[in-house]
């Protein structure tokens, strides 16, 4: 084993048999998050579940998660399911593995230091105001779906703050359809025992169209931003890395593929369910706007204000640990290990289900309610490492978590100083499992002006 051997053989984790996987495909993809939660309360935190041609392991234990991403994180690849998501995103840094990841995680990693975030803030904020004039003009006073709202808004940063460009609304159309069809094409991908993305069937198609789309609209941001010169936007710096050789032009394709898309869906999502919840919760919006009212007095927030928002701080956490962007992430075993006294056989698919750590009674009290007091300093000082990890664990963590923290706050934070947020007592929404969180029934509210 590549982790040290105990004297013990170490034992099988627990878990079902499945002599036939489509049989597992079928029920957990029908079951959704309530198959995952019961095989976790019939079997405990790591959950082996055996079919051919491998062991799949659900695992919601924050050591687990230490080991696989931190202590022994060579041993844990992305793996074949990966490989097929690379049919829609190419080799950009969510796909990729090894000395390439490596290479170009050095050159954009730098981008994206908290420290660096201070040269994005007057993007989002511009961004916000966006977002409120959209509200005045077609949301306000109605009820309507949040994150029609918000996934414009998200995508609206994307080029603002990393193409140093406006888009249009016909830009943000094509843009928002391109990528609901395209992630709809990678699910199909991912669920299937055997990707046959070549079949004439109707999500093959509307997905090769999709990408065809969007890359041909990347395409054309490239151009633009090699015409306009070079800005202080992540684009233009990344030319100077092609210009230099250190990337080639089909890798900034790529690169840039991965930023419109995890760039935007998961940050519109976060910012959708924090408006749902604050509605829901009218005493706590109370103390928001209050505190928003005495740190800003109604101007623009800056990057020296974040720390002060302290409340929309523990909103934004705590939105992020009832719904993490990627409720869950897949390693393959390259060698047989050992966690937390189970053996890992070499080639196992290995799920990490942050969803579920993240509502784990063992660490968090009454953990299906929304209660952000619960970030207060002296309510987190006791919680175990990597209990909360909504963007991930180790060298392969989210890139962009500090900006997409930043910008739903400063976003939600904006359409907060104008609107006040009700959410019907009866609706409530519902999540499902795919590659990122996303909402069946989207996230009902109404704004009214304060």
């Amino acid at each position: 084993m590549t982790a040290a051997r105990k004297t013990a053989e170490p034992a099988r984790a627990p878990g079902p048999h499945y002599r036939n996987p489509f049989r597992y495909l079928s029920e957990s993809k029908h079951g959704g998050f309530q198959y995952l939660a019961d095989m976790f309360e019939k079997y405990g935190p790591i959950v082996e579940i055996r079919m051919y041609p491998q062991s799949l392991f659900l695992i919601k234990s924050p050591g687990a998660f230490r080991h696989i991403f931190v202590d022994n994180a060579r041993n844990y690849t992305k793996g074949k399911l990966f490989d097929r998501l690379k049919t829609i995103g190419g080799n950009g840094l969510f796909f990729s593995d090894g000395d390439f990841w490596l290479k170009n995680r050095r050159i954009i990693g730098p981008y994206f230091k908290r420290g660096n975030l201070k040269y994005y803030v007057d993007a989002v904020v511009a961004s916000g105001d966006q977002a409120v004039r959209w509200a005045e003009s077609r949301f306000e006073g109605r009820e309507f779906d949040a994150s029609e709202l918000t996934a414009r808004v998200a995508l609206y940063v994307v080029g603002k703050a990393f193409f140093g460009m406006e888009f249009d609304e016909r830009r943000l159309d094509q843009l928002l359809q391109a990528v609901k069809d395209s992630a709809k094409f990678g699910q199909s991908l991912l669920e299937s025992v055997v990707p046959t993305p070549w079949l004439p069937t109707a999500v093959n198609a509307r997905g090769k169209q999709a990408l065809k789309g969007l890359y041909g609209t990347i395409d054309q941001l490239i151009a633009e931003g090699e015409a306009r010169g070079k800005g202080e936007d992540l684009l233009s710096l990344l030319l100077d890395s092609v210009s230099s050789g250190a990337m080639t032009r089909d890798h900034l394709k790529d690169e840039m593929w991965t930023i419109v898309n995890a760039g935007h869906e998961t940050t519109a999502t976060t910012m959708a369910l924090m408006l749902y919840h604050i509605g829901m919760d009218q005493a706590w919006q109370q103390e928001l706007c209050a505190e928003l009212d005495a740190v800003l007095e109604g101007r623009d927030p800056t990057f020296a204000d974040l720390p002060r928002l302290e409340k929309m701080d523990w909103t934004t956490k705590e939105t992020l640990r009832l719904y993490p962007p990627a409720p869950a992430t897949a390693r393959q075993a390259m060698e047989d290990d050992e966690v937390d006294g189970y053996l890992i056989p070499k080639g196992s698919i290995v799920q990490t289900q942050f969803y579920f750590a993240q509502r784990d009674p063992r660490f968090w009290d009454d953990p299906e309610r929304f209660s952000p007091r619960r970030f207060s300093p002296e309510a987190s000082e006791n919680r175990p490492e990597y209990a909360y990890a909504p963007f991930g664990a180790g060298g392969r963590r989210c890139l962009g978590e500090h900006f997409a923290y930043m910008e739903a706050l400063i976003i939600v934070t904006k359409l907060l100083q104008k609107y006040r947020v009700e959410t019907r007592a009866d609706f409530r929404v519902e999540p499902y499992r795919a590659v990122a969180l996303r909402l069946r029934n989207g996230v009902r509210i109404s704004l009214h002006r304060r």
